[in-house]
């Protein structure tokens, strides 16, 4: 989704999307990408769940994209990069840039990233915040963060919050 695309529910209904990226080339498993691009509830819970392939994230947040829930509502971003992928950056969540965020208005924030890689493969991070992506919760909202890094050819942290090591 990117440029100004929308999947929402009003009220207290719940949002649920799933993704994975393609079996025979590169891809995002969700991609929540560009000015006004939004996955959200009025007060119902989020679930986004995304498997990357071929160096893509399982679920990528940038340039100004969000995932939200408001009212008391939760979410859950789950993300894993691809376990098959020879070359780097198979990041299991990937939030980027100062506008871009994961938050909710006043319910619990749940992110898991796993990365993926094989061989020499590097940069595979769970869960990577960089550039002034935001991971927040409003009100008595809890954030909980857990990444594993996926193969260690290189520097392949579970979270990085901040520059690329």
């Amino acid at each position: 989704m990117s440029a100004g695309g929308s999947i929402s529910a009003g009220g207290s209904g719940t949002v649920t999307v799933q993704g994975t990226g393609s079996s025979s080339g590169a891809g995002y498993g969700i991609a929540v990408s560009g000015t006004s691009s939004i996955i959200s509830s009025n007060g119902g819970n989020v679930s986004v769940t995304g498997n990357g392939s071929s160096s893509y994230a399982g679920v990528y947040v940038g340039l100004a994209g969000v995932i939200s829930a408001g009212s008391a509502g939760t979410v859950t971003v789950i993300g894993n990069g691809s376990a098959s992928a020879t070359g780097d950056n198979n990041y299991g969540v990937y939030i980027t840039d100062a506008s871009s965020m994961i938050t909710s208005s006043g319910g619990n924030v749940g992110i898991t990233g796993t990365g993926g890689g094989t061989g020499s493969s590097a940069s595979n991070y769970g869960v990577f915040a960089f550039a002034g992506g935001k991971i927040t919760a409003g009100g008595t909202g809890t954030v909980t963060v857990q990444g594993t890094g996926g193969v260690a050819g290189g520097q392949s942290n579970g979270v990085l919050n901040g520059s690329k090591q």
